[in-house]
């Protein structure tokens, strides 16, 4: 991989190419998690949450090389379940390459109402370059959520899914992204109206 003029040998675990950060990635490592206080949820919320709202970090520091990726991030992801919808309005705040000392925010949210309560279970992920070296850093998650709950006999099927995306990065045969931006109409891909899921 070639960033900013040098070439880094990372590691290739999809034949060509690298897929969810190499052979172990960030998906297989041990996290470090702490339980966070009610005022440490609201923060991260941005709303008061009346101590109805309950969340998890989990901490871990990809190390200089780690990978072949150059520079040391301090990487975390949050989880809060909260009572408070409006915490599903916080924007995406980055993506991409970070440079020494740059932090990368990105949030991700469902909400469920069920009457008059409504819930959120947002998941917001950072990643801190430390340096020395740009690097680049995209987290996500793959998780998947039965919003009724485990133990509640009913399956995903009955979900409504919606996505405010009108477009989408397109892939090649390899679901490598190609650059190109394009229209989501007519794909499997469109999720502007509520679909079952």
């Amino acid at each position: 991989m070639l960033i900013d003029g040098a070439t880094y040998p990372i590691t290739r675990n999809k034949g060509a190419h690298t897929l969810h950060g190499g052979a172990k990635g960030l998906s297989r490592v041990l996290w470090r998690g702490e339980v966070l206080s009610d005022a440490e949820v609201d923060a991260c919320l941005g709303a008061d949450t009346h101590e109805s709202s309950r969340g998890v970090r989990f901490r871990y520091t990809s190390a200089h090389m780690e990978e072949g990726f150059p520079s040391t991030l301090q990487c975390s992801v949050t989880y809060t379940l909260s009572h408070c919808p409006q915490t599903l309005t916080q924007p995406l705040q980055g993506h991409g390459k970070t440079g020494e000392g740059i932090k990368l925010v990105s949030d991700e949210g469902v909400g469920v109402a069920d009457g008059e309560v409504g819930a959120a279970l947002c998941v917001r992920f950072e990643a801190i370059n430390e340096g020395p070296l740009s690097t680049p850093v995209n987290m996500t998650t793959h998780a998947y959520w039965n919003l009724n709950g485990d133990r509640s006999g009913q399956p995903v099927q009955n979900h409504l899914l919606k996505v405010n995306a009108d477009r989408r990065l397109e892939t090649d045969s390899e679901l490598i992204p190609t650059g190109q931006i394009i229209p989501v109409d007519n794909s499997p891909l469109d999720f502007r109206y509520s679909l079952f899921t």
